[in-house]
């Protein structure tokens, strides 16, 4: 982890801008080291019922390309650390639909993500 929370908030930003631009391999790979883990984590179930991992930056990128382009991701809270990674709030709208999340990540050498959890919360 490379700076603590003010560090972190850099590598956040980054996955925001891959996020509202799904299909920009080059924002992506700004974001999130070649072979980047993804825990895909069951909405409102927080740390447990891990539903996928996804592995490498060319399993995010697929799964980033299933993102409507009209979605907002947006960073909510300011981030804070924990003994497992630094924790961010996020939120996305899509037309009439909101939600958001949280995301574990903890950071390569060079500040990317190389692990994320992501965390959505329920459904409503």
């Amino acid at each position: 982890m490379i700076g603590g929370e003010a560090g972190m908030l850099g590598a956040f930003e980054a996955l925001v801008r891959a996020l509202n631009a799904p299909r920009d391999r080059a924002l992506l790979a700004a974001a999130v080291i070649d072979d980047v883990v993804v825990a895909r984590h069951a909405p409102g179930r927080g740390a447990t019922a891990v539903l996928e991992e996804l592995v490498g930056i060319d399993a995010l990128a697929a799964w980033f390309g299933k993102t409507a382009a009209r979605s907002v991701f947006a960073l909510v809270r300011a981030p804070t650390a924990g003994p497992d990674g630094v924790t961010i709030e996020y939120a996305i709208s899509l037309d009439d639909f909101r939600n958001g999340g949280t995301w574990l990540v903890r950071t390569s050498a060079d500040g990317r993500i190389a692990h994320l959890a992501h965390r959505p919360f329920p459904l409503a």
